[in-house]
């Protein structure tokens, strides 16, 4: 699994759960860009993401077409530990 820097699940139904343990992982570190658009991830999902990642070499991050909501949105850009990001994709997620 190091050799893995790309990520894509798209329309895969993870939710919150998976993505705590996506996110969570020490296994998947080495990750640079993920595709969890269209994964029923509402704000306790981005909020995992922001608080807890174990991916620090995360560079691009789609998270179109879900949940994630006004909150969700916060703790995503105040988080500290997606400092490396370069791109993130936020479509369709009821941000006002």
């Amino acid at each position: 699994m190091r050799n893995i820097q790309n990520l894509k699940l798209p329309r895969n139904n993870l939710g919150n759960k998976g993505v705590c343990y996506l996110f969570g992982s020490e296994n998947l570190r080495h990750i640079k860009k993920i595709d969890l658009s269209s994964n029923n991830i509402d704000w306790e999902g981005a909020q995992f993401i922001s608080l807890y990642s174990k991916l620090p070499y995360l560079e691009v991050l789609d998270l179109r077409v879900n949940r994630i909501g006004d909150d969700g949105f916060k703790c995503l850009i105040k988080s500290e530990k997606l400092n490396n990001i370069r791109d993130i994709k936020l479509d369709m997620n009821k941000i006002s």
